[in-house]
């Protein structure tokens, strides 16, 4: 009953076993027999930091400093508490004493290199990581959070080359199938980002990130119904995810099922009330759904929440458009496109206002803009047709009218009006 270490290696089984309450109790009894035991004090410090208890686990790794100053162990754990607290700076002091007790601590260049990602650090992110792996070339959670940060970087490829090194060392390592995947999507490569959500996936069913993403990939591919399924699957493991709900709303909008995406967006924006897109998308349903003040009132509140979000402005000026307003609606578009320059959307529905102005020439500049962006949208060359018909300019008109012909696919409508078009040109 009197030997401490008894206790504390007791505890230290304890610990081991995943029972973090029994150890602290003989943590607790080791260091009232020896309050000058740094190792129990390290040691609950580690107990409390598994139970979420920072604060008690801080202040047991401060005690393990105070008694041994040259412990780098004291100062790693204590700057991993740190950092999970948002205490990056105090987090990087730690990992700059223990990498200065122990310089060949490869986890301490590892967890500072984190510190300073976290901080938007990069490059010094990187040299962290490089260091850590220059110690030790077969670490793969170095390598994973060097390709993270050459992502953010810009450098995709360098982050691509990085997760496959750390796919490499470990096959099994869920979380680099899953960047890289998010990567060669970013790249538009959509077969091999499938083929890594699907990797993820098979390794960890569980892997809710995993669904969402390759659902995300189903939707741009318009395989919707396959979205849904993998939206659904991620709602199922994780209930509380508003981006999930939010993105099966866009499946079921694109699905024509207005009723079933406005269920959705209420819920996302009843889980998370800051969520911008959703009021954008919910307001887009409302449109739709022909009571235009609720979709401006979203429209109004994801501007409120989100004063650069370009699509909400456009949106809005559909409303002051729909309403005869086309002042108003031409400044909601310049605003939008202000704020992002490729906006198609944007230019043809200004397009469609200075058309309604009567004002042709300027007409046809937004809807070749949109062309430029956008060189497959029959839409574009449709409406800029009509503002050449206007303008009894019937080459430029016929040619946009067929071009809209061609481009025009499944959309029976568009292919009607095209050649009803064309149509008028010949009896002309």
């Amino acid at each position: 009953p009197t030997y401490p270490k008894a206790y504390c290696y007791r505890g230290t089984v304890y610990y081991d076993k995943g029972d973090y309450d029994r150890a602290i109790l003989d943590f607790d009894q080791a260091i009232r027999l020896d309050p000058e035991n740094a190792c129990s004090y390290l040691n609950r410090g580690l107990a409390y930091k598994q139970k979420g208890d920072l604060e008690r686990a801080l202040s047991d790794y401060d005690q393990a400093i105070r008694i041994e100053p040259a412990d780098p162990c004291a100062y790693f754990f204590r700057g991993v508490a740190r950092f999970e607290k948002g205490d990056l700076d105090l987090a990087i002091q730690d990992y700059d004493q223990a990498i200065q007790l122990a310089p060949d601590d490869v986890g301490a260049y590892n967890n500072r290199g984190n510190a300073y990602y976290a901080k938007g650090d990069l490059d010094q992110a990187i040299r962290d990581y490089d260091q850590a792996i220059q110690l030790d070339p077969n670490y793969a959670t170095a390598y994973y959070n060097r390709g993270l940060a050459f992502y953010d970087r810009g450098t995709v490829g360098f982050a691509i080359t990085n997760w496959d090194k750390a796919i490499e060392l470990d096959p099994g390592y869920v979380d680099a199938y899953l960047r890289r995947g998010i990567a060669y999507h970013h790249k538009g490569d959509l077969e091999r980002a499938l083929s890594d959500y699907d990797q993820a996936i098979r390794l960890d069913p569980q892997k809710g990130d995993a669904y969402y993403q390759r659902g995300f990939l189903y939707y741009i591919q318009g395989d919707l119904d396959q979205a849904l399924r993998d939206f659904d699957q991620v709602i199922q493991l994780k209930p509380d995810f508003a981006g999930a709900y939010n993105n099966r709303g866009i499946t079921y909008y694109r699905k024509g099922l207005l009723g079933s995406a406005l269920e959705d967006y209420d819920r996302a924006i009843q889980l998370d009330p800051n969520f911008a897109e959703a009021y954008h998308n919910r307001g887009l349903v409302y449109h739709d759904q022909h009571d235009p003040e609720r979709a401006l009132a979203d429209y109004n509140h994801a501007i409120h929440l989100k004063p650069d979000y370009a699509d909400a402005y456009c949106a809005r000026g559909i409303i002051y458009q729909d309403r005869g307003d086309l002042d108003l609606a031409i400044v909601e578009y310049d605003h939008a496109i202000q704020l992002k320059y490729n906006h198609a959307l944007a230019y043809i529905q200004r397009g469609n206002a200075y058309y309604a102005k009567g004002n042709m020439l300027t007409a046809i500049r937004d809807y070749t803009q949109a062309i430029v962006i956008l060189p497959d949208d029959p839409i574009a060359y449709y409406d800029r047709g009509l503002a050449y018909a206007s303008l009894v300019e019937k080459e430029d008109a016929r040619e946009d009218f067929q071009k809209a012909l061609e481009l025009c696919g499944a959309n029976t409508a568009m292919c009607q009006n095209a050649q009803r078009e064309l149509d008028k040109l010949e009896d002309k």
